[in-house]
């Protein structure tokens, strides 16, 4: 029997003729660029995925098979680049953040990764998490439910930190940014809606205009 090759962007999955082990199923990649005022000509393994990669783009998800991939990026305004290598599980699905840090040279863009390789929600229960990339210092955060009682600390909220999946009923949630030992309210983000089985990732991003602005990212359906 002839089995076609199917062409995907990143990817190319084999024909499965039932004689051997199953195909690799594949990821999704995708990457939220959170650098004020920049902009990139962004590639993973040389092909063009986007020739405007700039602030609080998130781009839609790339399927990537297991093994290693190149993230290149050229910035459109100066001689910035970046070029990364990402080794990609299987089934695995990453959010790669495009940010800036300060290196012995000064500013330099670096990445930060995340992933939902763990177990997932518990029967019931969808999850949700904050990676939170502004350089506001002394901020906390919390989840909050939206016409309920439900509360959930943020544990891990400083820049480029990513806190772990927290299980949260399905419904309205809303992530609130304060000042540490304040009741002030410096973002309100949301509300994000969840179902059973779902996970979400709330990106909390630098502003131009005010201190903190905020992206949604899906990770599991």
């Amino acid at each position: 029997m002839r089995c076609p090759a199917v062409a995907a962007l990143l990817a190319l999955a084999a024909c499965d003729t039932g004689s051997g082990p199953a195909p690799p199923m594949g990821s999704r990649l995708r990457l939220l660029e959170t650098i004020p005022g920049a902009a990139f000509r962004l590639s993973v393994d040389g092909r063009v995925v986007n020739a405007n990669f700039h602030f609080g783009t998130l781009t839609p998800a790339i399927v990537v098979l297991p093994g290693q991939h190149t993230l290149s990026g050229q910035s459109l305004s100066d001689t910035s680049s970046f070029d990364w290598v990402l080794a990609a599980a299987d089934s695995v699905n990453y959010i790669v953040f495009v940010t800036d840090t300060t290196g012995s040279s000064g500013a330099v863009i670096a990445s930060g990764v995340a992933s939902d390789s763990g177990p997932g929600p518990a029967a019931g229960q969808a999850a949700l998490r904050v990676a939170d990339f502004s350089k506001v210092a002394g901020l906390v955060a919390h989840f909050s439910e939206t016409g309920g009682a439900g509360s959930v600390p943020v544990s891990s909220f400083f820049f480029r930190a990513v806190s772990d999946f927290t299980d949260v009923p399905p419904g309205d949630w809303s992530l609130v940014v304060s000042h540490t030992n304040m009741t002030d309210t410096v973002l309100l983000a949301g509300p994000v809606s969840v179902v059973a089985g779902q996970a979400r990732t709330v990106a909390v991003l630098d502003s131009g205009p005010g201190p903190l602005t905020w992206r949604l990212v899906p990770d599991r359906n």
